[in-house]
């Protein structure tokens, strides 16, 4: 008879869930290890605070969704979700004007993060071969004698304060932007990876409305941009959710954060290049407080750089690569790493995933590269951003997507290439095809009518997550 096989995931959010969902098919065993009680609802819990502000789920991770769970929209639907046509169902203000409708044929659910937090994790309650072990704090990484191998690891029970030694073939850090992996190696004697920060010191304010019985808006989701290069730092974005309700967000760059009082955040969306989600929420009644948020800064660890680590353990989500929330990756970027772990097992089987943990960390960081691209390129047009300054290259970069996003608003073939790539469905740099280089440079040189003249914009706005 064969040993039986087991994995252990540290944290139970969006990039724990999905890995788990990989690994019982690998392994006879799964224990996702949460800190949190989790709730029998859709509810908020402590662990994942970002979930009181704007999200939407990005078409293509819901398209790997739908390939973890199959008919998982139909879930989504059950819940309440509403189905969004990128392009027809979206409102987009850019500083040069209103983009024309268009259809991007694009579909994809706009849902609150947690709710498809609780549809998944009832996706994942039905696999036999997952459990849960909550209210739990890991503690430390158990290893062999030799510090080779790690072989589980320990935890303290945050209700008995009972600390327990749990052992696994396979431990895989999902535990977040407060990942403690990097202190564990180097306690272990291995180096720590290096990491790359890049903070536009972006700060928002959500607030949540009911919206009136049998009113119906033409979109779904309203984003107002910012124009760094004119000097306007603030955005904001409107989404109409499950629940009848509207989840508002506005942000401010470069540390222009947004009041958490009403008289404050009425008037910061006043102020916007339009004073359009100001109009919509002024009389809508609303039914939380005001959030604030300011931890957005990007973040990529590079483990991939590393010469060695320890076998039997890899880290994933956003204990690897965080990102500025207000550009919607995160949940996309999760499956995105669940789909890469999900083809090297399948290819290279469990064994080969344990002893080479590397060949995952090369897979992920090369996985979530045109994310970061585009998160950190836009945060590096505001001036006070910290990490890195704009070379010859990213000012180039920057110019051509001013002009095309300015072309947007004439050009359906470019909406759709660029929505498609805010959707992470094709890499950002397919942006740069000549058949897209030559449409943008018509519209900038030779069509009159498309008031290109007025001058550059950028192309930061509320993303949804």
């Amino acid at each position: 008879m064969s040993k039986q096989t087991s994995a252990i995931i540290i944290g139970g959010s969006m990039s724990g869930l999905l890995a788990a969902r990989i690994l019982s098919d690998h392994f006879d065993t799964v224990t996702i290890i949460e800190r949190d009680t989790l709730p029998e609802n859709a509810e908020y819990r402590s662990g994942t605070p970002q979930a009181h502000h704007l999200h939407a789920l990005l078409a293509h991770g819901q398209r790997l969704m739908e390939d973890m769970f199959p008919n998982i929209q139909q879930d989504f639907d059950e819940a309440g979700a509403i189905r969004m046509r990128w392009g027809l169902d979206t409102s987009t203000r850019v500083a040069s004007g209103w983009i024309d409708r268009f259809d991007a044929n694009i579909e994809s659910h706009v849902i609150s993060r947690i709710t498809l937090e609780w549809v998944v994790r009832n996706r994942i309650y039905k696999i036999p071969n997952i459990a849960f072990m909550t209210e739990q704090q890991v503690n430390n990484l158990l290893t062999n004698d030799s510090k080779t191998q790690i072989i589980g690891v320990r935890t303290t029970s945050r209700k008995t304060h009972e600390e327990h030694n749990l052992y696994a073939d396979l431990v895989v850090d999902a535990s977040g932007r407060g990942s403690k992996s990097m202190k564990w190696l180097q306690d272990m004697g291995y180096s720590a990876p290096t990491e790359t920060i890049i903070n536009s010191y972006l700060g928002y304010a959500t607030r949540w409305y009911e919206l009136p019985e049998n009113t119906t808006y033409d979109w779904v989701s309203l984003l107002l941009q910012s124009n760094p290069k004119e000097g306007l730092y603030r955005g904001g974005g409107a989404l109409i959710i499950e629940g009848n309700r509207a989840v508002v967000t506005v942000a401010g760059m470069n540390k222009d954060y947004p009041p958490t009082d009403e008289a404050g955040f009425l008037e910061f969306a006043k102020s916007l290049v339009e004073p359009t989600i100001y109009e919509f929420i002024k009389d809508l009644k609303p039914i939380s407080p005001i959030y604030g948020y300011r931890r957005t800064e990007n973040r990529l660890r590079h483990y991939e750089k590393l010469e060695r680590m320890p076998q039997g353990f890899i880290v994933m989500g956003d204990a690897v690569c965080g990102f500025n929330p207000i550009y919607g990756q995160g949940m996309t970027s999760a499956a995105i790493q669940a789909n890469q772990l999900a083809q090297l097992l399948d290819g290279s089987g469990v064994a080969d995933v344990v002893t080479n943990p590397l060949a995952f960390q090369k897979r992920v960081a090369k996985a979530v590269n045109g994310a970061w691209l585009m998160a950190t390129g836009e945060d590096l047009r505001y001036p006070g951003t910290d990490g890195a300054t704009p070379n010859a290259i990213d000012r180039a970069t920057q110019r051509y997507m001013d002009w095309m996003v300015l072309a947007m608003i004439h050009d359906d073939v470019l909406s759709t290439a660029f929505v498609n790539a805010m959707n992470l469905t094709i890499h950002p740099l397919r942006l740069f095809h000549p058949k897209y280089v030559v449409r943008v440079l018509w519209h900038k040189f030779f069509n009159r009518e498309s008031k290109l003249s007025q001058g550059t914009i950028g192309l930061n706005a509320i993303k949804m997550q």
